[in-house]
């Protein structure tokens, strides 16, 4: 959606009621009585972080200060970086609501130009990190969660949502590999078949936006294809200070447990 949209009194005002019913169901609280998880208190971003035992769960506003061309603007940015300024040590659990972590999108995105009424789907590619238009901003975004995976003490996991597909992927950064997992909405129908395996196709190309690291996308425990076609779960669990995440799928039940 282009700025003008946007920024129109329509754009505006929906975006203002939007925010304020994502306050109340999120947060519990009012548009002007942020709770102190809250880490831009103007709330121009709505980036918030939760330190607990062992353990720190951050979710980046990428909505607030979205456009055509950035996933987070200014403030996002300054809220995400004093954010991660705060890990001391435990376990980084980092809410992303598009993976930070996918395939090579850039070639979709070309591909719309040469092939008839695909531009519908433009929005949609525009929407993950790995779009040719957020690219600056991908390596930014990696480059920080690499050097807090870097810490023994504090490492990484990844935690998306997709468009009703479950799948996980690994970015192989120091001293060990940092794991996203993916899970979905389990009231929403789940796409086709043929969409999952399109997607499964295009992942195992694979992508390295940062020299000597590469992302792969990989099947969940048991399952061959990388993308799953079912309503799901994602079920995490912490027993002696190890970590352990397993999928519950609407028709194949729960997948192994994935050691993290």
């Amino acid at each position: 959606m282009n700025a003008a949209k946007l920024d129109a009194p329509i754009g505006q005002l929906l975006f203002e009621i939007a925010r304020e019913f994502y306050l109340v169901f999120q947060f519990g609280s009012e548009p002007d009585d942020l709770p102190e998880s809250v880490i831009d208190q103007t709330g121009t971003s709505l980036t918030w972080h939760v330190k607990l035992p062992g353990l720190h769960v951050i979710a980046p506003d990428l909505r607030s200060e979205r456009r055509w061309d950035r996933v987070m603007g200014e403030e996002g940015w300054r809220a995400f970086d004093v954010a991660m300024a705060q890990v001391d040590t435990g376990r980084v659990l980092l809410l992303s609501s598009v993976p930070g972590l996918g395939p090579r999108l850039s070639w979709v995105e070309a591909a719309l130009n040469l092939l008839p009424n695909m531009h519908k789907y433009e929005d949609d590619l525009r929407d993950q990190w790995q779009s040719r238009a957020h690219r600056t901003e991908w390596l930014r975004f990696l480059e920080r969660l690499a050097e807090i995976h870097r810490n023994p003490a504090t490492p990484v996991t990844l935690l998306s949502g997709e468009i009703h597909l479950a799948t996980r992927a690994t970015f192989d950064t120091a001293p060990a590999p940092m794991h996203q997992l993916v899970a979905s909405g389990i009231s929403h129908p789940a796409p086709t078949v043929a969409y999952a395996l399109a997607l499964d196709v295009l992942a195992r190309f694979g992508e390295t936006p940062l020299p000597g690291k590469p992302i792969r996308l990989h099947p969940l425990p048991g399952k061959a294809s990388i993308y799953i076609s079912q309503r799901n779960y994602l079920v995490l669990e912490r027993s002696s200070g190890e970590w352990t995440a397993h999928w519950e799928l609407e028709k194949d039940g729960s997948t192994a447990p994935l050691r993290l």
